[in-house]
């Protein structure tokens, strides 16, 4: 899989700032390859280091398992997928490893606030949410990419204060 030109120049983006600040935001419409994006940072992060394990976290199970495809065909084939779900907790020690928000909220402690190099959240716009919030600073060491389709919330509160100003922005305008 080749990114598009707009996917390259939101992976060159996030990868630069995740590497410089420790987070990035990464804002694209829906349909416009996030999935791939994210598959594709880690990727290029992994270059430098070998072993990096990466936490993706979404609220909904459907979309995690529908990003593995993607990740397994930029990360490759073998890549070590497991699932930390309501439903399905294998492979909480793989490489990658999707998880629910719901699920990991009350789960968190099976994991150490240091195991993860890069936690990625899909959806990131709800990550405002104290259900949310409180999992991603649990895992606050770790390097932090955000990608959603908008950062608005009916809230008002701004996901930048978690993961910076976005990186990268392309509406579907």
């Amino acid at each position: 899989m080749q990114p598009f030109e707009h996917q390259a120049d939101a992976i060159e983006a996030a990868v630069s700032s995740l590497q410089e600040r420790q987070q990035a935001l990464v804002i694209m419409a829906t349909g416009l390859g996030k999935t791939l994006v994210a598959a594709s940072i880690l990727k290029r992060l992994k270059k430098r280091r070998i072993h990096l394990r990466n936490l993706v976290l979404c609220h909904d199970t459907e979309i995690l398992e529908q990003s593995e495809p993607t990740f397994r065909a930029i990360i490759g084939k073998s890549a070590d997928i497991g699932y930390f779900t309501g439903t399905t907790k294998t492979g909480p020690r793989a490489e990658i490893v999707f998880s629910t928000f719901q699920t990991l909220r009350g789960w968190k402690e099976a994991f150490a606030p240091c195991e993860f190099d890069l936690v990625t959240v899909d959806e990131s716009h709800h990550s405002q949410a104290p259900t949310y919030k409180d999992v991603i600073e649990y895992f606050s060491g770790a390097l932090l990419l955000g990608l959603t389709a908008t950062r608005e919330r009916m809230d008002g509160k701004d996901i930048a204060d978690i993961f910076g100003e976005p990186v990268f922005t392309l509406p579907l305008e």
